[in-house]
This record gives C-alpha cells, structure tokens and sequence, in this order.
C-alpha cells in the first residue's frame, strides 16, 4: 500500500495494474471530457475493448456512489479498523 501514491515509478505493480490505477487517477481527478490518449493508449494495450468499459462503469458507479453518500450526508455504517502503527 505505500507504493500507491507513487505507482507509477513502482515496481510493485505490473503494467495491467498501473493501467488500472491510471484510469482510476483520471476517472477520479480529471474526468472533464474524453480520457487522455496516453491513458487510453495504455488500456488499450493491457484490456480489451469491453474490460475496458467494464472498468469504466465500475468507476461511475464508485464515483456515483461517493457523491450520493456526500450530497446526502451519509455517513460509513462499518467503518475500517485504524491502520497498524496510527
């Protein structure tokens, strides 16, 4: 989990993943219009068409969710154990 802010530059995560976390990056903080051709270039090289509109509705989904749950104020029902060390 500490290799997951900079993924990018690690080697914890193959190609398919680093592909994953760059989508959800894009999905997450820059999904103003068409995804980038880098990213899509990326996916294309490591999913087939229809992993990769899998992927992207799995995101909207997650995505909506989490602005459901801010709109309305709702509150996590089960929430996580503190992380080792905190």
């Amino acid at each position: 989990m500490e290799d997951l802010d900079h993924y990018w530059d690690s080697n914890a995560f193959t190609e398919r993943e680093k592909a994953i976390l760059k989508f959800a990056d894009w999905f997450a903080f820059q999904s103003q219009g068409r995804v980038d051709e880098e990213t899509l270039a990326l996916l294309k090289r490591n999913f087939t068409a229809p992993e990769i509109i899998e992927l992207g509705c799995y995101f909207a989904i997650v995505m909506g969710f989490q602005k459901f749950n801010s709109v309305f104020q709702v509150e996590c029902s089960c929430p996580l154990p503190p992380p080792k060390g905190a």
